[in-house]
């Protein structure tokens, strides 16, 4: 849906190898599709964030994991950028994946605070959000061609911590 922005679910079926019939058996219009890969989205990026398993780890190699599980799922997160909307974060929307996964975002970045590693002069949403523009960002540049994929981790890494990391 990155690459068919535009695309009915014919054109969409083709792109993913499957039947317009086996599609619209999985859901019946564009919108619905859209909607339940967004809520997927979302359950991965919640996955993402736990098992940067920062109660076990120092916040720094927490942070590490953060982005090596985000970039593991690059696709999707491309996705929500072409996507995403801010009804996905009002407890009016049907799906409150994002909600949850905000909250788990900042929490992560609240221990890590805690810990003594992560700045005091920010907030921890602050902190969320900064790393989602970050990712977001160099995600679709990377997708553009305006940097190259060798260097997307190591850009992610050294920019984030330099943003958020006490010195």
């Amino acid at each position: 849906m990155v690459y068919h922005p535009n695309g009915n679910l014919q054109d969409l079926a083709k792109a993913i190898g499957v039947s317009k019939a086996t599609l619209y058996r999985f859901c019946k219009t564009r919108v619905e599709l859209v909607d339940r890969v967004v809520s997927y989205v979302g359950r991965f990026c919640i996955k993402a964030v736990r098992n940067a398993n920062l109660q076990e780890v120092n916040p720094t190699e927490g942070l590490r994991n953060l982005i090596k599980n985000h970039l593991d799922g690059k696709d999707l997160i491309l996705f929500m950028v072409y996507h995403w909307r801010p009804e996905y974060l009002s407890e009016a929307h049907h799906d409150h994946v994002w909600i949850q996964h905000e909250k788990l975002t900042d929490a992560f970045f609240l221990k890590g605070q805690e810990m003594g590693v992560f700045r005091l002069d920010m907030s921890a949403p602050t902190m969320t959000e900064l790393f989602y523009a970050l990712i977001a960002g160099l995600v679709d540049a990377e997708h553009r061609g305006r940097i190259p994929r060798s260097a997307l981790a190591t850009l992610l890494e050294t920019n984030i911590e330099n943003c958020i990391c006490k010195r």
